[in-house]
């Protein structure tokens, strides 16, 4: 089997923790494990966005994520997504070292 490119396999990381989130959005019952679950799904997906270039969206995820641990008093989820909220504007504003290639920049 040939291997997959890079966009395949972000793809399919981005489908499946969408319907990760979709079947956590429609169980009946939810517990604090679900909801930690879809918080760390909300913020793979900001991860997802941004190595593909999409500020933006990036940005809303990760906020998204952000509200989801102050909700679930997820200290670490939050200033985590904080740390990466600061990162894209830092990246927006330029301040990111030029030596860095742009791949390796994202991954931070």
């Amino acid at each position: 089997m040939p291997p997959s490119s890079l966009t395949h396999l972000l793809d399919g990381a981005r489908d499946a923790t969408r319907t990760a989130l979709r079947v956590g959005s429609q169980l009946p019952s939810r517990d604090n494990e679900c909801d930690v679950g879809c918080a760390v799904a909300t913020l793979n997906l900001a991860h997802l966005a941004r190595v593909d270039g999409e500020t933006d969206e990036a940005r809303h995820l990760f906020a998204e994520a952000r509200k989801l641990f102050v909700k679930f008093s997820i200290t670490l989820g939050r200033d985590y997504a904080d740390e990466m909220l600061r990162k894209l504007d830092a990246q927006s504003a330029g301040e990111l070292s030029a030596s860095k290639p742009p791949a390796a920049s994202m991954l931070d």
